[in-house]
């Protein structure tokens, strides 16, 4: 360990860049298997599953982990 003496320090970090894509593209023999599974999700998204009748506040974020997940 190297002590260090001072009364105002700097951490620097080396952060990663995040990004919207992924840093590779699903392989394409799984594309279709992918879609059904996405496809069966959003299907399953229905106004009757709802927490509350009328209120979608949460039933958004759902449907915003599905779009995530696409």
């Amino acid at each position: 360990m190297i002590p260090i003496v001072g009364s105002t320090w700097t951490m620097e970090y080396k952060l990663p860049t995040h990004d919207f894509h992924p840093p590779r593209e699903a392989d394409p023999s799984c594309l279709p298997a992918i879609q059904r599974g996405l496809e069966y999700e959003v299907s399953a998204l229905a106004q009757e599953t709802a927490p509350e009748p009328g209120d979608y506040y949460f039933w958004g974020g759902t449907l915003a982990a599905k779009a995530r997940l696409a």
